[in-house]
């Protein structure tokens, strides 16, 4: 029987996983993709398939057989934001986060127009055409 193989694929590049098998738990494929990605475990955004969908790492003594991870699979790693402790800002801050919504920088309030363009290869062009012309 060959060997267990996963093929990843990051932002800086494509590497192969050789250590890991069908048995192993998703808590050693978070530890072996951190490693490899420099990504703390808690940030892995790990997609799988195709088309690419987000793979459950949340039971970590699942094997990577029973999430229907077979070898040569290909797993996207992503790293996501870690979770915020929810802050509560004061009135003033929001009002200056704010403040270049409120202000009324322009005397005119604008024009909104709709104008049909042809739905071809270059419609993005014409709509560019008519907005500078």
């Amino acid at each position: 029987m060959a060997g267990f193989v996963l093929k990843v694929k990051t932002k800086s590049g494509q590497m192969v996983v050789k250590s890991l098998n069908s048995k192993s738990t998703i808590a050693d494929l978070k530890t072996t993709l951190s490693s490899l990605t420099n990504i703390k475990e808690n940030c892995l955004h790990v997609l799988s398939g195709f088309p690419p969908k987000p793979l459950n790492l949340s039971p970590e003594e699942a094997s990577l057989e029973t999430c229907k991870i077979t070898s040569g699979d290909t797993l996207i790693v992503e790293e996501k934001e870690p979770p915020i402790e929810s802050v509560s800002f004061s009135s003033s801050l929001q009002e200056e986060a704010r403040h270049h919504i409120i202000t009324d920088q322009f005397a005119s309030p604008g024009i909104l127009m709709k104008k049909v363009v042809p739905a071809d290869n270059s419609c993005l062009f014409t709509s560019l055409g008519f907005v500078l012309g």
